[in-house]
């Protein structure tokens, strides 16, 4: 029998979900100490496996983990840790086969007053992998198992809960800048901690492998290869200016607070130094009602509470499953109910930044006053500052390619992508500047004999001509033109929306028969653009400084039921999880809710637009590191990368058609402000 953590009903052992209370059998609620980990009391509670380094290391189902050691066998033999589902290269969902019998890493954790190092150092066979785990144990997964297999170390952790928003999410969407100061002094609390490590401190400057938890704690996913060098504290000053650069989503923009603490950051000469700052800080926020009461609530729901003024407590931790292979099936029943357009916190990728269409200043204003800060971006220009002014940045160079192949497994092509851009490049005394007006639009067609085909190109065609119309190209040595705003690109998509509608109400297309197609389309304007979808097609962004993200969030009923508030693992176990609730063509417009954001450049960034066929399986995720980094540093022709990740989706995926458009732009301050011989600044005073 398996009694549920929650209500505690006897449930039978075949049950996944809880008859009384319908919570999932499958993960059980646990609370660790600092020093111990706790004894698994379900017989089929998840489990992470991590592998370190996993590069020659091949898992697959029904596959058996061998066991740590003689004292972790079974009476009859059996190995210990069963895998169930591999999520990546290296990366797996297992099952504790004898739960019961505590693990040998927790039988010696339990003589173990305090984790220092000097201790771990002395437990045997202990991977150093395992050593940052045990030393942050509050601000991480709980450590399940450990032990080290010829050159690989494997770890057993428990898994991620679906709860962790992502940090650049928190960042944008907190309300009180005293939420920042918190975040950041937690984070120089947890540099510190690791001084035994210093190697290990590169995971706190990876924004994706950071997130925040409902008690708004850090929390660090994963611990990955420490770096060759080890971070120092230019590195770590560098990387929370980044975060403090992100484009503020909320309703209260905090101006002055948050250049006080970006210039904290900057002046700052040592760790100490900075820690005391921030405590300064914090101590003044908390002083003054109004920063911390705000009159207006967030636009946006995010998990983001009050930030905490008593030590930091972190929570225990889960790792949501990783997405299977899904169709492109729809129940039309599900089209009818309108989907939130608010990105989901717990993506596996991040969701953030986005920009609203409004009359605030130019994205990407940098200040000056020091050389360090030369990547950050305002909101709003300062005022009133003697020592410093406002630069805005300016796109340097712009490409774009297109790849779609039909797959392994069908027969036709239903997806359709096209690209209308236009560049214009110039250089003066103060430098190259290029002048870009884009648009990239991707469908995946479905529905019916030649339906798929016949609505994605509609619609991709529908577009063009639309925005040709409604956002033309300027003319040669024209002022640029500013994006639409949000009610002009939703206006386009119901438009193509309408055009498939049309041909299958005068088809009689019924049911499945009906076309239909998914959407991402995006509005490049300089160092802006604007990004609008439907469906499951996807939007990923990736940079230097902030990694990668998920700029758009799947249109399917598990992201659907997420939003009403269930599990990510039981909204996931639903067999129509990943059936769409929005796409062009089945409904009339008046039913249809487009995602609309915008985003703002500071820094070199790629963009891939692509289908499901390249994104299923986490294969953008998996193969960030091999096939996608490697495009944005310049190390790889755009051309050819993009033959090589449709080559891979072939081999990974192939079930389905595959379709990219990779984007890559680049950009640098506009140094022609900062001269005095330029004409905007005659008769003007500028400090160098």
């Amino acid at each position: 029998m398996l009694t549920c953590f929650n209500c505690q009903f006897a449930n039978p052992p075949h049950h996944k979900f809880c008859q009384r209370c319908g919570e999932s059998l499958l993960a059980e609620e646990t609370t660790a100490t600092a020093t111990t980990v706790p004894v698994a009391a379900q017989t089929d509670q998840l489990l992470q496996a991590i592998l370190m380094p996993p590069d020659h290391l091949g898992l697959s189902p029904t596959t058996y983990l061998p066991a740590a050691s003689a004292d972790a066998v079974t009476a009859d033999g059996a190995e210990r840790y069963q895998i169930l589902t591999v999520l990546s290269q290296g990366n797996a969902l297992i099952r504790d086969t004898t739960p019961e019998v505590r693990s040998p890493l927790q039988q010696q954790l339990s003589h173990i007053a305090q984790a220092r190092l000097e201790t771990l150092q002395s437990i045997p066979e202990l991977p150093p992998a395992a050593y940052p785990y045990l030393l942050l144990p509050a601000a991480t997964l709980p450590l399940y198992d450990a032990w080290q297999q010829g050159e690989t170390a494997i770890l057993i952790t428990e898994t991620e809960p679906p709860a962790i928003t992502s940090l650049i999410s928190a960042f944008s969407a907190a309300v009180d800048p005293l939420q920042h100061v918190y975040w950041m002094y937690t984070l120089t609390d947890l540099w510190i901690a690791l001084a035994p490590l210093p190697e290990w401190r590169s995971s706190l400057l990876l924004a994706n492998n950071l997130g925040i938890t409902t008690e708004q704690s850090l929390h660090i996913r994963q611990f990955v290869q420490p770096a060759v060098v080890p971070p120092t504290l230019v590195d770590l000053k560098a990387f929370l200016q980044s975060l403090l650069a992100q484009p503020h989503r909320g309703s209260v923009a905090p101006l002055r607070q948050i250049r006080q603490t970006i210039l904290t950051v900057t002046s700052a000469a040592t760790l100490e130094q900075l820690r005391n700052e921030l405590a300064d800080i914090g101590e003044s926020l908390l002083a003054t009602p109004e920063a911390i009461t705000p009159t207006v609530p967030p636009t946006i729901a995010a998990p983001i509470a009050a930030p905490i003024a008593v030590p930091i407590v972190f929570p225990t931790p889960p790792l949501e499953p990783e997405a299977m292979e899904h169709s492109k099936s729809m129940e039309h029943s599900e089209l009818d109910q309108p989907v939130s357009d608010q990105p989901v916190s717990d993506q596996p990728v991040l969701d953030e930044p986005v920009l609203p269409v409004s009359d605030e200043p130019a994205a990407g204003e940098l200040l000056l006053d020091d050389p360090v800060l030369e990547d950050i971006d305002l909101d709003e220009p300062i005022e009133n500052d003697e020592s410093t002014m406002v630069l805005p940045m300016q796109l340097v160079g712009l490409e774009d390619a297109g790849r779609t192949d039909v797959g392994r497994q069908r027969d036709r092509n239903e997806d359709c992508f096209l690209i209308a851009s236009s560049t214009q490049k110039s250089a003066d005394n103060y430098g190259q500047k290029t002048q870009a007006h884009c648009l990239y639009v991707l469908c995946d067609g479905m529905g019916g004999h030649d339906g798929g085909e016949v609505a994605s190109r509609l619609a991709a065609q529908t577009l063009i001509k639309y925005f040709e119309e409604h956002w033309p190209h300027p003319a040669h040595d024209a002022a640029p033109r500013p994006l639409p705003d949000e009610a002009t690109i939703i206006a386009g998509v119901k438009l193509a929306n309408e055009a498939i509608y049309r041909v299958n109400e005068a088809e009689g297309r019924a049911g499945h028969e009906r076309m239909g197609t998914t959407l991402v389309m995006m509005l490049l304007q300089g160092t802006q653009a604007a990004v609008a979808h439907v469906g499951d097609s996807r939007l990923y962004q990736l940079s230097r400084r902030m990694g990668l993200r998920q700029v758009t969030t799947d249109h399917e009923v598990g992201q659907r039921e997420m939003r009403r508030g269930i599990p990510h693992d039981i909204a996931y176990a639903r067999p129509d999880a990943y059936q769409l609730t929005q796409a062009l063509g089945p409904r009339e417009s008046g039913e249809l809710m487009p995602s609309v954001s915008y985003l703002a450049f500071s820094e070199d960034n790629l963009l891939l637009l692509c289908s499901d066929g390249l994104s299923d399986n986490s294969l953008v995720e998996t193969y960030l590191e091999s096939h996608i980094e490697p495009i944005l540093r310049g190390q790889k022709e755009l051309q050819t990368g993009m033959d090589e990740l449709i080559a891979l989706s072939n081999q990974v995926n192939g079930h389905d058609n595959i379709s990219a458009i990779a984007v890559r732009i680049s950009v640098s301050p506009d140094m022609s402000p900062m001269s005095p011989s330029h004409p905007a600044n005659q008769g003007v005073t500028v400090i160098q």
